[in-house]
This record gives structure tokens, C-alpha cells and sequence, in this order.
């Protein structure tokens, strides 16, 4: 099973990981087990792109989607409240309008089958027989919390960010897919 996370921000992160489908249950306090973060060691693939503000940055980072062909896609999501919102190109409101846009183009790969990109059309077809589009999952920053830096650290998965291509937002993205990879193992998000 391969899990993509996504955050947006000043750049957008994406991590990308392959487990195996069915490799026991976490323990009831969450932990992955050990075949999971091997195999996460293993295949991790970290990023980052460009930043929300730019016109095509949402239609750069679907494209990573269709180039990666995930069977989870994590996505950080976040409220807009309107005492936050103190005009159009905050921070805050161009990365709500990023993650609109993303969540166009996704909706419209899943029930039309087809999306122009900067590169080609990404349609189910040229994705291949194995599935459609990506199961989406939305994550809201509080939830990356439980993980921290140094656990991070302590298992072999960070990433730098001149050395591995790592960064802030990468790291982030990461972290929202482990909270996911955790309610998966643990039963409480199906998959498929």
C-alpha cells in the first residue's frame, strides 16, 4: 500500500511510503509495528514544492500525485476562521484556496476519469488497471502533534533538507501520514 501525505504552506511537503497491505494490527496505544517502519525507512521519498501563491502550484503537486500513483492520499486540512482571514493573500486564505483547488482537481480525476495537467492528460486509464483515484484523507494540523521531531529522529525517518531534500513542510506531511498509517493499523480507518 502506498500512503502519500501532503502539507501546504510556505511550500507545500509531500512524503511518500510503501507498507506492506496487511501486516498485523499497531498496539492499542498506536505504535506501527516493525515490518512497517522498516519498510518505511526502505521506500520513504520526501519533497518540496512550490509555494501556495504560485498559479500552477496546486496542478505541480497533483501531477507528483498521478507520477506516484498512491492508494492513500493524506492531506492536511484546516478551518478558515474569519478573524484569521484579515484579507485575500494571507497566509492563511491562499492556502485554503490551494487546498480548494487541489480538492478540484482530485474530485474531478475521481468522477470524470480525466484531467488536463501542465504535462499531459492524467486519466484512470494512463494510472493503470491496478486502481482509481486515491482514497483522500483529510488531517487537521493538531493531528500531526503526537508525532514529534525526535521520534522522528529515533526512527531513522527524518530528512534534511539539503542533504535528503527534506524541509519543514515535508517533515509535516510525513507526520500526518504516520497519525494515518496509525489509524489504519489500528482498525480505525478502513482502507479500500
Amino acid at each position: 500500500m502506498k500512503i502519500m501525505g501532503i502539507d501546504p504552506g510556505g511550500t507545500t511537503g509531500v512524503a511518500v511510503v510503501v507498507v506492506d497491505d496487511v501486516v498485523g494490527k499497531a498496539t492499542r496505544s498506536g505504535d506501527l509495528v516493525v515490518a512497517d517502519l522498516e519498510a518505511m525507512k526502505r521506500t520513504l521519498m520526501v519533497g518540496q514544492y512550490g509555494t501556495p501563491q504560485e498559479d500552477f502550484a496546486a496542478l505541480r503537486v497533483f501531477e507528483k500525485i498521478v507520477e506516484e500513483e498512491p492508494d492513500v492520499l493524506v492531506m492536511e486540512d484546516f478551518r478558515l476562521f474569519p478573524d484569521r482571514a484579515h484579507g485575500p493573500n494571507t497566509e492563511e486564505t491562499i492556502a485554503d484556496r490551494y487546498l480548494a483547488r487541489l480538492d478540484l482537481l482530485l474530485w474531478m480525476w475521481a468522477n470524470n476519469g480525466v484531467v488536463c495537467t501542465t504535462r499531459s492528460v492524467a486519466s484512470r486509464a494512463s494510472w493503470g488497471s491496478r486502481h482509481g483515484a486515491p482514497m483522500v484523507v483529510k488531517s487537521m494540523p493538531g493531528e500531526r502533534i503526537v508525532i514529534s521531531d525526535d521520534w522522528l529522529r529515533s526512527q531513522g525517518l527524518w530528512r534534511t533538507p539539503k542533504k535528503d531534500g527534506g524541509g519543514e513542510h515535508s517533515m509535516q506531511a510525513l507526520k500526518h501520514l504516520v497519525v494515518t498509517l496509525r489509524k489504519i493499523r489500528s482498525g480505525n480507518l478502513v482502507v479500500g
